[in-house]
């Protein structure tokens, strides 16, 4: 009895123990961990000197970043069609020819690579009780980590506002617009989507109908359109897109010869740079591209002919057309002409169907990027998208009827060549192109000899060639600097063309950022003429960043069109204004 008394006292003993070291084991596990004291060497034997290891990182320290494949980021911007300069998503305005890769003819600065999101906090992790991986420091599973959301949502919500300078005392309101613009993006894989649509009102031609002509209000009032609406794959070298897109060609910011694929934005002359003007249109794109090299096939169904504004329109140039127009003394007791166009409902009407077989068009291009150098050579079967003047119902405008000028979209055939060059600070740039079978009017629209104004109006179909030279120059801190000078040569010129279409072109534009760059500062004027002789317009504005994806802008554009010649701004004689407006971005 007296050896199972001890046996037992001892068992009790033991598991008294095994329970005081089982709570400190414990205890020390979920006490924070202590950095040992550093061991002093023994005094009498001191270490030999060594070199010293390199100093650890700290354990918080993120690991190093991965080293990108030079290329990889090229690659795939190059694949799918260029993103709207967002009214749109715009295309990057990055200087041409640096790095990056070939967009419809733009080349995009190469984008960083894309940081992985930040993995959220978890507040409840380690809630469990009880669990060795709580003494052990539990790590997240490979399949607690959420994906990127395959989908992208943004837009951008826009205030324009303008005032005419020299209508202060009748309508000095030139504009009070409202614009959103959205955008849907998918991208997993190898598929891409985009869609995005824009909304506009401008609270000016709303309010005050009987200032403008019904043409005038249906063009400017409110519009809500469909962007970019496209899907696309890939594989290897190989990509499909269809869809609505937009696709820049050529090399030009200010003139351009080779941008033929979309149509434009025209309502507003001067105060939106090309890369802006561009409007998608349906089409089906094929591209292929290897090593440096790439090769893109365009087909076009859809016929689209952009915006403009009306021959009697804000920006429209039917009154300066009309205003040599001299009826027969009979006739002006009669009519007051001035009057009479002043209160017509003038309006373009295109001829061309907007879905045809024959409607189709059909562009290639071919470019390579090089080592400071890019090339590209270009064919298109193309429909001219300004069109020439059929008719002119006189009729119409004497009843007081709406007055309709018929515009028909000839096709054309054009080959043509763009490249840039990359000297130092400079950036050389250049198109050529050759343009065969080109309809343009001819005649001087009313002839007066007669008894009665008659139309004098033809179509003469010619081959005209164009090229276009231009300087980047970014050798100044925080500035570039764009020069452009476009020339056209008509070889068989007809004697009494409507309007100049081989005179110079040229065009200025410098910007400049401060403030850590949310000041930015610009400065662009455009002319024709080698004496400017056929008139030019100048814009200043600047842009500041308020708050993050916000921005306030204000600015002045003024007009000086020739006074004896038709140009590209005949009759803006009172269009001087200033504007201003917030953008968000979101």
């Amino acid at each position: 009895m007296n050896w199972r008394r001890g046996s037992c006292r001892g068992l009790v003993g033991l598991a008294l123990w095994g329970l005081c070291a089982g709570a400190a084991v414990a205890q020390e596990a979920t006490a924070p961990e202590e950095e040992p004291a550093a061991e002093e060497p023994p005094a009498e034997e001191p270490a030999p000197e060594e070199e010293a290891p390199a100093e650890a990182e700290p354990p918080s320290a993120a690991p190093a970043e991965e080293e990108r494949v030079p290329g990889e980021d090229i690659k795939l911007r190059s694949q799918w069609p260029t993103d709207e300069p967002a009214p749109d998503v715009p295309d990057s305005t990055a200087p041409k020819g640096v790095v990056g890769g070939v967009v419809g003819g733009v080349v995009e600065e190469a984008a960083p690579a894309e940081e992985p999101a930040a993995q959220e906090d978890d507040d409840d992790w380690g809630d469990d009780d009880g669990g060795f991986d709580d003494m052990e420091g539990a790590t997240q599973s490979p399949e607690a980590v959420e994906e990127p959301s395959a989908f992208t949502f943004g837009g951008t919500f826009q205030t324009d506002d303008a005032i005419w300078i020299e209508r202060l005392d009748t309508d000095p309101l030139a504009k009070s617009r409202l614009t959103t613009d959205l955008f849907l993006q998918y991208k997993k894989g190898a598929m891409r989507a985009k869609a995005s649509s824009h909304f506009e009102s401008d609270l000016v031609y709303l309010l005050d109908e009987d200032l403008y002509d019904e043409a005038s209000r249906e063009i400017y009032a409110s519009q809500a359109l469909p962007r970019e609406l496209w899907v696309g794959t890939s594989a290897g070298g190989l990509e499909i897109t269809a869809g609505r897109q937009t696709v820049a060609w050529g090399e030009g910011n200010l003139v351009s010869m080779l941008d033929v694929v979309n149509p434009k934005d025209m309502r507003e002359p001067g105060m939106v740079d090309l890369e802006d003007l561009r409007l998608p249109v349906a089409m089906l794109r094929l591209g292929y591209f290897t090593g440096a090299h790439r090769l893109d096939l365009m087909v076009v169904p859809e016929a689209d002919w952009g915006f403009r504004s009306p021959p009697n329109g804000p920006f429209g140039s039917f009154p300066e057309l009309m205003k040599n127009v001299s009826l027969p003394d009979f006739m002006k007791d009669q009519y007051d002409l001035e009057a009479m166009i002043a209160d017509s409902d003038v309006r373009w009407v295109h001829l061309n169907e907007r879905w045809a077989s024959d409607q189709v068009q059909f562009f290639g291009r071919w470019s390579m990027r090089g080592e400071g150098l890019d090339l590209a050579l270009y064919a298109a079967s193309a429909l001219d998208q300004q069109g020439t003047i059929q008719s002119l119902d006189f009729d119409a405008l004497f009843e007081g009827t709406t007055v309709e000028l018929p515009l028909e979209h000839g096709r054309f055939t054009m080959v043509g060549h763009s490249g840039n060059k990359v000297l130092g600070s400079v950036l050389l740039r250049w198109e050529l192109a050759g343009r065969y079978g080109m309809g343009f009017n001819a005649g001087q629209v009313i002839d007066v000899s007669g008894m009665a104004p008659t139309v004098d109006l033809r179509t003469t179909e010619e081959t005209l060639y164009s090229g276009m030279l231009g300087l980047s120059y970014s050798g100044i801190a925080s500035t570039t600097i764009d020069l452009e000078l476009g020339k056209a040569f008509m070889p068989d010129k007809p004697y009494d063309l409507t309007f100049p279409v081989d005179t110079m072109t040229m065009g200025l534009r410098a910007s400049r950022t401060a403030l850590k760059e949310r000041l930015t500062l610009n400065v662009s004027g455009l002319g024709w003429g080698e004496t400017l002789q056929y008139g030019w317009l100048a814009r200043a504005d600047g842009n500041y960043e308020l708050a993050d994806g916000v921005k306030a802008s204000v600015g002045y554009i003024t007009y000086h069109p020739s006074e004896t010649d038709r140009s590209a701004i005949m009759g803006l004689l009172t269009h001087d204004r200033v504007f201003g407006g917030v953008r968000w971005d979101f």
